[in-house]
């Protein structure tokens, strides 16, 4: 299976979006229970993908993930309990498409891992705001101090 860091981010983001939190259920059995069922089969992805994908979050600790473990077909599913600090921090540094974009490709192209990409994104949302807001109140005294 090859990574793809758009389902992550796509999980992180549906995961985020239910009420009252999690948990965020994937499973290929029939769901009948009061929590949010992702439905797998509404996306290119095969139903292993998306849950290994899951996993993955789990591993990067951008979410508590839990294996439900293995059947004779395959997985039976996972269910990601809730987005971590560095879930939402990872989903906020990558809200922005442009810069996202920019962001996946360089980790593609170079080949590193969610830590690193976070602090892409991270580095190109301050050169975003300082481009938008060169000279916010705190910044202000020290470019005077800069000037002298």
């Amino acid at each position: 299976m090859k990574l793809d860091w758009d389902l992550l981010r796509s999980v992180l983001r549906m995961a985020e979006q239910c009420e009252g939190g999690c948990p965020l259920v994937c499973t290929a059995t029939v769901y009948t229970a009061p929590h949010y069922k992702l439905n797998w089969r509404d996306t290119k992805y095969g139903f292993g993908t998306v849950c290994e994908h899951m996993l993955l979050l789990g591993d990067a600790g951008l979410a508590v993930v839990r294996d439900l473990g293995m059947g004779g077909d395959g997985p039976v599913g996972a269910v990601l309990e809730r987005v971590t600090m560095r879930g939402h921090e990872f989903l906020a540094v990558s809200r922005h498409e442009g810069t996202w974009s920019d962001a996946k490709r360089l980790a593609e192209t170079i080949g590193f891992g969610v830590q690193p990409l976070v602090d892409v994104l991270g580095a190109r949302a301050e050169l975003e705001l300082e481009r938008l807001a060169p000279f916010a109140p705190e910044r202000r005294a020290a470019h005077k101090l800069e000037a002298r």
